[in-house]
């Protein structure tokens, strides 16, 4: 059984949930900030789409990593009990978590193409500061995304190897 690979993937997991609430919470102060230091619409604008990502990532990120260490547990448990049945309900799982990761960048880049048209062609004062927004909200996923992809890819192919 891929223990080492179960160990590895769900430690990064939970590496990223812990490092997701305090960034997550850095960044709601920066929607404040935004909100505040910069007076009138753009400052809103730009504060609205961090104030969201900081949420997310804090709500998420504490999620991600409370929930991981069940996890573990509970695969190992079914690893031991029913292996064949575990390791292919677990090649399912990951099978779909993979295939949504296309869809998750097209949504990041769509983020991002919005912000910029935003932050070129807005008539309103609040549109550039939005689109900034927009911007960092997508880099953000975007990165947090691509990395969890790597991490998954290896995962999937460890258990792919596994008898």
């Amino acid at each position: 059984m891929p223990y080492a690979a179960i160990d590895t993937y769900f430690a990064g997991e939970r590496q990223l949930g812990l490092l997701l609430v305090p960034v997550g919470l850095l960044v709601i102060a920066a929607a404040f900030f935004a909100w505040r230091g910069q007076p009138g619409p753009f400052g809103v604008g730009l504060a609205i789409p961090l104030a969201l990502l900081g949420l997310l990532g804090a709500g998420v990120g504490g999620g991600l990593a409370l929930k991981t260490p069940g996890q573990v547990n509970t695969l190992k448990a079914a690893l031991e009990e029913k292996p064949a049945e575990a390791l292919a309900a677990e090649r399912d799982r990951m099978a779909k978590v993979n295939a949504n990761w296309i869809r998750l960048k097209l949504v990041w880049t769509a983020f991002a193409l919005i912000g910029l048209g935003l932050i070129l062609l807005g008539r309103k004062e609040w549109m550039p500061g939005v689109g900034v927004g927009l911007l960092i909200f997508a880099a953000t996923l975007m990165a947090t995304d691509v990395t969890a992809e790597r991490r998954a890819l290896v995962y999937t192919a460890a258990l792919d190897a596994a008898p």
